[in-house]
């Protein structure tokens, strides 16, 4: 029978990843944006609309609950004595965290459209300038090991 090997580090790679994702909710976020303009949407904020507060605390959340996953594989790490399975841990825990936070952006998004109202996409738009703030860095990758 075959043995699977892992694919080996490669930093593009994950910044190829990262772009990705990216640019899919940027652009998933201006289609969005286009099509409830044109239905005339416009920013409200209902405080009897159950939404209005569970959406955003559950986004919050789950990128929470992605920064914690992410920092309990980067504490894994150091049991481990292989440089490549290290990286393979990091970059797994990056790409896990990432999807996480880009579920919360297309829930909110999802929203927008549904309810017809800016409030949501302003909220995607924020959480998508908390994504950016998730690229790997080369010098992370440095101070990290």
């Amino acid at each position: 029978m075959a043995k699977f090997n892992p694919p080996q580090y490669d930093p593009r790679m994950l910044h190829y990843i990262f772009s990705f994702f990216l640019f899919g909710q940027i652009a998933l976020a201006i289609i969005i944006i286009y099509l409830i303009n044109d239905k005339g949407a416009m920013v409200m904020f209902d405080i009897r609309d159950i939404p209005t507060f569970s959406l955003p605390i559950m986004v919050l959340s789950t990128n929470f609950i992605a920064r914690k996953l992410f920092l309990q594989q980067f504490n894994r790490i150091a049991s481990v004595e292989e440089l490549e399975r290290k990286m393979q841990i990091i970059q797994m825990a990056h790409i896990i965290e990432w999807i996480m936070v880009e579920g919360g952006t297309l829930l909110l998004l999802v929203f927008a459209q549904i309810e017809n109202n800016h409030y949501f996409s302003v909220l995607a738009l924020i959480n998508i300038a908390y994504f950016f703030t998730l690229r790997p860095k080369i010098l992370t990758f440095n101070e990290e090991f």
